[in-house]
């Protein structure tokens, strides 16, 4: 049903059994979920300036 994602979530199942073989199963979630985050950093950090950046206009529209 689903197996168009599985090339985008086949290496992240790959990574995770491997790094699960030395570090316990929560820390390597919780290092997955930072990574993910740091990688999404960028955008939300646009998003955030585009919203202050709309507040600032919008008294003048």
């Amino acid at each position: 049903m689903l197996s168009f994602l599985d090339p985008v979530l086949l290496p992240f199942h790959h990574l995770i059994d491997a790094t699960a073989q030395w570090l316990p199963m929560p820390l390597v979630i919780v290092l997955l979920t930072v990574l993910v985050r740091l990688v999404l950093h960028p955008l939300n950090r646009a998003t955030y300036r585009a919203t202050l950046h709309r507040q600032r206009l919008a008294p003048q529209l």
